[in-house]
């Protein structure tokens, strides 16, 4: 059971990896037909032949076909990003926070958050903690704090907005002395709202080197995007 979250988590850090690899690989261009006329036309250039015509598809299917002799120059460039879209957030997860206080633990996060792209954010996740472990055949309550860093892929390409994977690794100290690492994957919903406002939901697994594995539930995660 063990063996197989663990393999499922390392998975899908993989699949984000490559993921992210492959949104860089593949940077979205526009083409840019400018008319003698002063009209500017964008889309995606289906055909070209010199000293005839160029044939460009608009965003919504349309189809235009304009003699070269009408033409004063084809260029590309990238598109420009909407301002009103949110490109950072913070997020805090009050109910887990609750959960555990009321058994006695705490596990206090704050997770940043940092669009990259349509496709790709990054996140760090600094975090303070109080919980029960076991070390040297004895189990007892310690504290440690540590930091997840990792990366979201967003399939819709809403940047910080919508269904999202998202894989991370994380490190830090158990009782001054003791050093461990941690692994995590997550599925999830994320919505922003245009006040700034942000709400999520996600499930997953995490798995730390002194031995805590758990599915992670991540209910009614809060926070503000700007």
């Amino acid at each position: 059971m063990k063996r197989g979250i663990i393999v499922l988590i390392l998975a899908t850090i993989l699949f984000s990896v490559l993921g992210l690899l492959s949104v860089y690989a593949e940077t979205e261009m526009i083409d840019v037909v400018k008319l003698k006329n002063g009209s500017i036309i964008k889309g995606k250039i289906l055909e070209i032949r010199p000293q005839e015509h160029v044939k460009i598809e608009l965003r919504d299917g349309s189809i235009f076909v304009f003699k070269m002799e009408e033409v004063e120059s084809i260029t590309r460039e990238t598109p420009k990003e909407d301002s009103t879209k949110k490109n950072m957030a913070i997020m805090f997860n009050p109910v887990q926070l609750g959960l555990l206080a009321a058994m006695g633990m705490l596990d206090v996060t704050v997770e940043i958050q940092r669009s990259l792209g349509k496709y790709v954010s990054t996140y760090v996740t600094p975090e303070l903690f109080y919980f029960e472990i076991e070390r040297r055949d004895r189990r007892y309550y310690a504290y440690g704090f540590g930091s997840t860093l990792g990366i979201y892929l967003m399939p819709m390409g809403k940047g910080l907005d919508g269904v999202y994977l998202r894989a991370g690794g994380a490190v830090g100290i158990i009782d001054s002395d003791w050093l461990f690492f941690g692994l995590e994957g997550m599925l999830g919903y994320q919505a922003v709202f245009k006040s700034g406002f942000a709400l999520a939901f996600g499930i997953g697994a995490r798995y730390y080197s002194f031995g805590y594995l758990n599915l992670a539930l991540e209910i009614a995660k809060i926070g503000y995007a700007w």
